[in-house]
């Protein structure tokens, strides 16, 4: 019956999911980088190689469900039918491949916080459980100081809805974090390893960034917990996660470096952001308004945080991150900000861990009166996070632009 009912609630939250994450990607179609991505997949599909982007998994899925889509049959229907799916067939293959992957977001996190309270040995609570998935893909920013000139340039945004390229990362993300972690202390398994090393290739050929920061994380992590390096799991780090992921970003940078469109990647401290922001400290600012809430659980909890290494693994993914992004730019698409994108998947997964922690530790509950003003604190930051990420959901339903 359980099984059923959960089946049940995860029907309806997919239902939800589609109406609101389709839409929008609908809107975003003709603007933001789909229209590159859908150019590059053209491309793809007729020369049978690409040298832009240096990923290119979106632009193959992109190919193979296209050439999957039934002309046929749309054919026997209507010709009119069979005309409008030839002249949008990438369009359509393109949110096809967005919407199960929001789609695959919303079942992992939802599966997860389920599981959680079963193995909490609490009473099931579905709605509330698909309320937090739906937030957890929605919250942004707190922009209401720089409302509505600013809402995304100079702020880390865990939700954008305008890079094709990042919502397919996130599934892989999420489940090389997820699996990263859980094998971090365990015995070494061949399986475990291919899962790995697919989800890592995954995920850098849908976007490099998640790569580019989670290997040094958990790699911290494990020399971080130095009484334990003798139990940490080296063939996995090593064989399931280092050398495939390495070994993907080396192609990538070849690629980006020599083939064509190359640009050149540079220290120069700041450098990017600053064309967006008046100053390093504007910039900080917007930095802790975006993580307000994941910082309000670590430390008003920081009892029950401070020993937990998911939440650790998922801070020092972000700090890696940041440094990554505060030090790094490119020549050529320097605007483009592009080692930013490194945050805003940190700040993703960092939001989904607190969150998640956030209902083990009853902070949205105000059933007891001990620690009420703590618990006020977190809720009033998680309202703000998730107001001002509906108002970003429908700034790029209502008026979708390139430059959000």
């Amino acid at each position: 019956m359980k099984s059923k009912s959960q089946t049940t609630h995860l029907t309806i939250l997919s239902l939800i999911a589609t109406a609101i994450f389709g839409y929008v990607t609908y809107r975003q179609l003709k603007v933001g980088d789909y229209a590159d991505h859908i150019e590059w997949a053209g491309n793809l599909a007729d020369k049978g190689y690409i040298f832009i982007p240096s990923h290119s998994l979106f632009e193959q899925l992109t190919v193979a469900v296209r050439a999957l889509l039934p002309y046929d049959a749309f054919a026997r229907f209507s010709k009119l039918f069979r005309q409008i799916i030839e002249l949008k067939s990438y369009e359509i293959a393109v949110m096809l491949i967005c919407v199960l992957a929001y789609l695959a977001v919303a079942n992992l996190i939802f599966t997860r916080l389920t599981r959680e309270r079963q193995a909490d040995g609490k009473k099931s609570d579905p709605w509330f459980a698909g309320f937090l998935t739906l937030a957890a893909m929605i919250v942004g920013p707190i922009f209401l100081f720089t409302f509505p000139e600013r809402m995304y340039i100079g702020y880390i945004t865990p939700n954008p809805y305008h890079n094709p390229t990042q919502i397919l990362l996130r599934p892989f993300a999420l489940l090389c974090f997820w699996h990263a972690f859980s094998n971090l202390y365990s015995r070494f398994s061949f399986h475990q390893v291919l899962v790995a090393a697919i989800l890592i290739i995954a995920a850098t050929e849908s976007k490099a960034s998640f790569t580019l920061t989670f290997l040094p994380a958990i790699g911290l992590l494990a020399l971080i917990q130095y009484r334990k390096l003798k139990e940490v799991n080296w063939g996995y780090l090593i064989f399931g996660l280092g050398l495939p992921g390495m070994m993907m970003l080396a192609i990538q940078f070849l690629i980006s470096s020599y083939g064509a469109g190359t640009d050149s990647m540079i220290l120069a401290p700041f450098l990017a952001i600053l064309q967006f922001v008046p100053n390093i400290w504007v910039f900080f600012v917007f930095f802790l308004l975006s993580i307000l809430f994941p910082l309000l659980i670590t430390f008003l909890y920081w009892e029950q945080t401070r020993n937990d290494l998911r939440l650790s693994l998922a801070w020092l993914n972000l700090l890696v991150a940041l440094l990554l992004a505060i030090l790094f730019t490119q020549v050529i698409n320097m605007k483009s900000l592009n080692f930013f994108w490194g945050l805003s998947i940190a700040a993703f997964l960092l939001f989904v861990e607190t969150i998640s922690l956030a209902r083990k530790l009853g902070a949205f509950s105000f059933k007891k009166s001990a620690g009420r003003l703590q618990r006020l604190l977190i809720s009033s930051a998680f309202a703000l996070h998730l107001i001002c990420g509906i108002l970003f959901y429908f700034k790029s339903v209502l008026f979708p632009s390139a430059y959000l």
